[in-house]
């Protein structure tokens, strides 16, 4: 009986939330139901890191050729400029 009427009281409370946030109630279960997705690129953020870390001075477009130069990993410099951070 008490499992019951909690459920009956999430699904009102969710709606009120809801309502005072000016969401919808779709927005909210899709926020609860999201899956988390692999960062693919996590390793050539690291990549990065190391570069900039070493070369404090290098924009995107010598990290870019740096990547290709020094670890042969072949990448747009606008995928670069996005994980470089500044783009």
């Amino acid at each position: 009986m008490m499992v019951a009427l909690m459920t009956q009281e999430e699904r009102l409370f969710i709606p009120r939330m809801c309502e005072l946030l000016h969401l919808s109630r779709a927005s909210y279960y899709r926020w609860r139901d999201r899956k988390e997705t692999p960062d693919n690129d996590m390793e050539l953020r690291d990549l990065i890191q190391r570069i900039v870390l070493h070369h404090s001075r290098y924009g995107y477009r010598r990290v870019t050729k740096e990547l290709a130069r020094s670890y042969e990993c072949f990448v747009n410099h606008k995928k670069v400029l996005k994980a470089h951070g500044r783009g």
